[in-house]
C-alpha cells in the first residue's frame, strides 16, 4: 500500500482513472475515510465512508472503502477475499 498526500490508499486503475481511500485529518481532531477518484490531474471526492477518531475504527473503515471501491469498479481483490474466508 503506497502513502500519498498522507492518505492510506488503495489505487485502482480504469482507464486513467484513479480511485482510493484516503484518511483526512479534521479540525475537530477526528479522521474522515473518504473514497477519491483522481481523473485528469483532478481529485474528486466520491463518497464519505464514516469519521472516528478511534485507530481500529478508522481500519475498518479503510477496509470498508476498499471494499465499496471494488464493488463499484468491478474489480475483485483476491487477497480481501483470502483474508476474509481466513477470518
Amino acid at each position: 500500500m503506497q502513502q500519498h498526500f498522507g492518505c492510506c490508499k488503495q489505487k485502482k486503475e480504469f482507464s486513467l482513472r484513479y480511485v482510493y481511500v484516503c484518511k483526512k485529518q479534521n479540525k475537530s481532531g477526528t479522521t474522515s475515510v473518504v473514497i477519491i477518484d483522481k481523473s485528469s490531474g483532478k481529485i474528486r471526492y466520491m463518497k464519505t465512508i464514516g469519521v472516528s477518531s478511534g485507530e481500529k475504527v478508522i481500519a475498518e473503515l479503510c477496509r470498508q472503502g476498499k471494499e465499496w471501491i471494488s464493488l463499484q469498479l468491478g474489480d475483485r481483490d483476491t487477497f480481501m477475499e483470502c483474508t476474509l474466508r481466513e477470518e
